[in-house]
């Protein structure tokens, strides 16, 4: 196989053109049919990410599972590895992403290094169907589905060199010693976090929660007999001291037991997440943790005053029913405004103010009572001209 073949784009990744399959000629035809309709459905998709760019949430699933769909589309398995797949193919993935999910442009590493993981377990999937016959001419009769016939010979050709089979031999070395397997699936990290800060009383969890959820099955027993002395281990120090978990990344049961981690990931956080990565969110994490409790401080107070006001209206419903029972005696106590002077008014709102503190004695609504006093200045002295005569004797009574 040529150089040229590996290492340029095509159309094929580029432009959809049709192979010579007519079943991989409407298959193409309808992924590029799906693509137009999502971005012609109008605003673009969202989709939440966690504090490590891991994305969560809603629609988190789908959105992952429309990028190894971009990635299986354009970046065919004809490539050795992801670095060697060109940049502007890389590219374009993001670009076709982004036409449908509403990402900015710091998300292209997190997007592309989902892409590069998908892409490498479908080789994998088609690697099972090379090693499952013995002969190049069994493997061409017996084409996977949705690939097409040129990729699948360039495929069978990379995977026939000496240099491939070593890798793969390596690659089966490692995967025997791997210590710590995961049981987070499809899920991952993230979710899998999601879910534990949902059921967590305060919403806080630690990396030594996740872990321990990730590598064990849902009845809380771990399915791999090398690690459960581990997690055995892990339990025992979080019970003997429960605040061990919230200490740093190289002081919390994880590191005690497992190990530091190296430079690269983090166990536990998922995918890409390194000790950059943490230390770099940690100040925003406080920031949004200190903007969600203002929050939550802020709707409880707004419960409160509605609260209130619920009490008040029904405290001044029960006050005009009560009133009804005293309007004769305010009938007698009250003439026509226009039969009585300036100062027999006055007198008047000291009478109805004496009134009033009966009815407060009664137990009719203190507070409201109160109101209703101060009110009564109002509606007693409703003429501007007369109340400004009458205020500087108001107050004798």
């Amino acid at each position: 196989m040529s150089q040229t073949r590996i290492d340029q784009p095509s159309d094929y990744q580029l432009d959809f053109e049709p192979s010579d399959s007519k079943k991989n000629r409407r298959n193409n035809m309808k992924a590029r049919n799906n693509i137009q309709i999502l971005k012609s459905l109008g605003p673009k998709k969202q989709v939440r990410f966690n504090y490590n760019g891991l994305p969560i949430g809603p629609g988190s699933t789908q959105f992952v599972t429309f990028i190894s769909k971009m990635a299986r589309m354009y970046c065919a398995p004809t490539y050795a590895d992801w670095p060697t797949v060109p940049k502007d193919i890389k590219k374009h993935v993001f670009k076709i992403v982004t036409d449908v999910y509403d990402l900015s442009p710091t998300r292209q590493v997190g997007v592309l290094l989902k892409a590069n993981i998908s892409w490498k377990n479908w080789k994998h999937r088609l690697r099972k169907v090379y090693d499952r016959y013995s002969t190049n001419s069994e493997r061409m009769e017996n084409i996977p589905k949705c690939t097409k016939k040129e990729d699948c010979e360039s495929f069978i050709e990379i995977c026939s060199t000496d240099e491939q089979k070593i890798k793969q031999e390596k690659g089966k070395l490692s995967r025997e010693h791997m210590k710590l397997p995961h049981t987070s699936g499809r899920l991952g990290c993230a979710r899998i976090e999601e879910e534990l800060i949902k059921e967590s009383p305060d919403g806080t969890v630690t990396r030594t929660h996740v872990f321990v959820a990730t590598h064990t099955s849902k009845d809380g027993s771990c399915p791999f007999l090398e690690l459960r002395p581990s997690l055995d281990e892990i339990k025992r120090l979080v019970s003997l001291d429960p605040y061990l978990g919230e200490k740093d990344l190289d002081n919390d049961p994880v590191a005690k037991v497992i190990g530091r981690d190296g430079k690269g990931r983090v166990r536990g956080l998922g995918t890409g997440v390194t000790k950059t990565v943490v230390h770099a969110s940690a100040p925003y994490i406080k920031i949004v943790e200190e903007e969600k409790r203002k929050r939550e401080s802020t709707d409880e107070n707004v419960k409160l005053v509605m609260q209130r006001l619920d009490e008040e209206t029904r405290a001044r419903k029960i006050l005009a029913e009560k009133l009804e029972g005293y309007a004769p005696e305010f009938e007698n106590t009250f003439p026509q405004p226009s039969m009585i002077n300036v100062f027999d008014k006055a007198k008047l709102f000291r009478e109805a103010t004496q009134l009033l503190y009966k009815m407060r004695e009664a137990s009719v609504v203190p507070d409201t009572v109160s109101y209703l006093i101060l009110s009564l200045k109002t509606i007693i002295l409703n003429i501007p001209y007369q109340l400004q005569e009458v205020q500087p004797h108001l107050w004798k009574y």
